[in-house]
Parts: structure tokens; sequence; C-alpha cells
């Protein structure tokens, strides 16, 4: 949604690498998601979760950068569970959020333009852990979601500049009962 792919030449250890970049648009927000439409949000449910590996091209502030599990493509999420820099963080923050009140617990991790990975861990319906490069750094246990919601990565720049961050992995999983 906005913006562009294009593939990158692989890194050590990185061997898939796709940079998003967003339109010199600001307040555009640029998405990669998979599935399109309403028809393939996932409503998050039982132990779930997922991982995600970036890497920003920059960090200013004028970046907005989220990964996770998100409520809308093309604006501020009112629902969801996922990480997220704001233009005036100097860190990575993991959020909550259902009816438009989140919850943001400040991971005291910093934000930096080298390779970090997100992992979001949904307990039941009890609490969210989140953790960044394999250790905790939050576990949530209000406002948590059961609006249906889409994986992925957003970014939005709040200046008339294009904006851009790698992408090298991507999971989730959910069980399913049928």
């Amino acid at each position: 949604n906005s913006g562009t792919m294009a593939a990158q030449a692989s890194a050590a250890n990185h061997i898939g690498i796709t940079r998003q970049t967003s339109t010199g648009t600001s307040g555009t927000h640029s998405s990669l998601v998979m599935g399109a439409g309403s028809a393939q949000a996932i409503i998050p449910m039982g132990t779930s979760g997922g991982t995600w590996i970036i890497k920003p091209t920059q960090i200013d502030a004028n970046t907005v950068i989220r990964c996770g599990l998100m409520n809308s493509l093309t604006a501020t999420p009112t629902a969801g569970q996922y990480f997220e820099r704001l233009g005036a963080d100097t860190n990575w923050f993991a959020v909550t959020q259902h009816a438009s009140s989140p919850t943001r617990v400040d991971s005291l991790i910093a934000a930096t333009t080298d390779w970090i990975r997100f992992d979001i861990v949904r307990t039941a319906s009890t609490s969210v852990v989140f953790s960044i490069n394999g250790s905790v750094v939050a576990t949530i246990t209000d406002t948590i979601t059961s609006t249906g919601c889409f994986v992925g990565f957003q970014i939005v720049p709040t200046e008339n500049v294009s904006k851009s961050m790698d992408l090298d992995f991507c999971k989730f999983y959910m069980p399913l009962t049928r």
C-alpha cells in the first residue's frame, strides 16, 4: 500500500532483503502486509505470535515505523499488537491497542539503523509478550484486541521526504480450530 518495494543485495545472515520505501508525502502510510482487504484480516486469539526482522535506513524525528499486527493499512492503527517508533521516540515501544486505547511500554532499547528482531507472542487472551533480539522487553495485560488485524510492516514520513526500511523476515503462527 503506497510507496515501493525493491529487492536489495544480501547481507551476512540476511539473504532475502526487500526495501520498503514510502512516498514523499507527509502522513502517507506505506504498508506491506499478508493479505489485502478486510477479508484477509486475522483475528488474534489463543496462543499466537510472530517474528519480524527489519533494518531502518534512517532514524529521525520525521519517521514512524510499526511492525506487528495492525488493523489499518492506510492510517494509524486503532487496534493491534505491534512494535513502534514514533518520530519523537528514541527507543522502540511495545504497543497493544483496542478501540483506540493504546498501551505503550518503552522497551528501553534504542532505535538504530542496525538489524533488529521483534517477537510478539500472545498468550491466550490474557497477555502479549514482546521481545527484542531474543530478550523480553514488555508484557502487556490490558487493551488486548479481538479486532481483525493484518500481519505486516508500516512506515510513515511526517515530512515531505520519502523514508525506507529493509525487511528481511516475517512469520506468523496461530492455532486453528475447525
